[in-house]
């Protein structure tokens, strides 16, 4: 069986989810989406107000997971934004077997579940995880230190916010407080929590301990089917960019959804026009609030409401599957 790095040798530059909720999923990419990808993310910046600078202490918060598109984009953020005499980074130890651990992980919990997990396996895996969480106890642990020393100067984080917000758990350990740490320094986030329960205020303690203002919060609205960003502005929209078009459809996937007054409710779709490897299209399992009007920030064109809801944790969950996403697409060419 092709492993992902062999279909990768040959040209397949395959984009893959992390699997934390059990499942991960894989697209086929080209390298002309994964320049498109990392010219957006740019673009994404430049957008905010923070055009490629070399003049960052640039941190990568997490560990390097080992897949191919994540270490892409990493990378292009480091070429861009890092200083020539940043703060070290912890020595990389990539998980090259992230996927498998991950399909292991679901294995073992189903398991687990069923009870027919042996005592043995199970305390074998639970020693792996804890080795794993070890190794990203002690990058935070050298990246706090790190920060600490350079706190009046200029860092960027780059992070899901479950890491970020055990970072900044440590820095207060070692007894910073907010107003220590004066650097003008950025975010930039992927990702959700990742089913992590975190305060409700979590926000607003990372961005009060590392001194992030919003005009540096790089936040936006994606998915790994699309390469293009929509950011979010300081009015609390995602912003559309060109080249990825929004549709907004009715629960089931089939029709438009009504327009009125400039606004709309459904489920969202959308055409990326700079996608290579594949048809650029994907209907999505989110439920949104669009607006095509003038956002409150002055910017015209489409926008997204922060209010998205995947359909799933509806209480009559989502009846669209992969196989229904298809047909629809079939069925609009034919209609057409």
């Amino acid at each position: 069986m092709f492993t992902i790095a062999r279909l990768e040798e040959h040209g397949h530059l395959v984009s893959s989810s992390s699997g934390t909720s059990g499942k991960a999923s894989f697209l086929d990419k080209t390298m002309t989406d994964r320049e498109a990808s990392g010219q957006n993310l740019l673009d994404s910046l430049t957008w905010l107000g923070m055009p490629p600078a070399r003049e960052w202490h640039v941190v990568p918060v997490g560990p390097d997971s080992g897949i191919s598109s994540a270490a892409y984009i990493r990378d292009v953020f480091l070429t861009n934004y890092r200083r020539d005499d940043a703060l070290p980074l912890p020595e990389s130890r990539p998980v090259t077997d992230h996927h498998k651990y991950m399909a292991r992980l679901g294995a073992m919990r189903r398991a687990i579940a069923d009870g027919t997990a042996s005592p043995d396996e199970v305390a074998a895996f639970e020693a792996e995880g804890a080795a794993r969480q070890a190794d990203v106890e002690d990058r935070l642990q050298f990246l706090a230190e790190q920060v600490i020393a350079h706190r009046g100067e200029n860092i960027f984080f780059n992070s899901m916010f479950p890491m970020l917000y055990r970072l900044n758990e440590i820095l207060r350990e070692k007894g910073v407080k907010p107003g220590d740490i004066t650097g003008g320094n950025g975010l930039q986030v992927a990702g959700g929590l990742k089913g992590m329960t975190l305060p409700p205020d979590y926000r607003e303690r990372i961005f009060e301990l590392l001194n992030i203002q919003p005009s540096r919060f790089l936040h936006y609205y994606a998915m790994q089917e699309v390469n293009l960003r929509s950011v979010k502005c300081l009015e609390g929209r995602y912003h559309v960019p060109p080249g990825l078009t929004l549709f907004v459809l009715d629960k089931n996937g089939e029709e438009l959804a009504p327009l009125s007054d400039g606004q709309v409710e459904g489920r969202a779709a959308f055409f990326d026009f700079s996608v290579d490897g594949r048809w650029g299209g994907t209907i999505s399992g989110d439920q949104i609030i669009a607006d095509f009007g003038t956002c409150a920030c002055g910017r015209e064109g489409p926008t997204v409401s922060e209010d998205i809801t995947r359909y799933k944790d509806l209480p009559d969950g989502d009846k669209i599957t992969c196989a229904g996403t298809m047909d629809a697409y079939v069925r609009g060419f034919i209609d057409n």
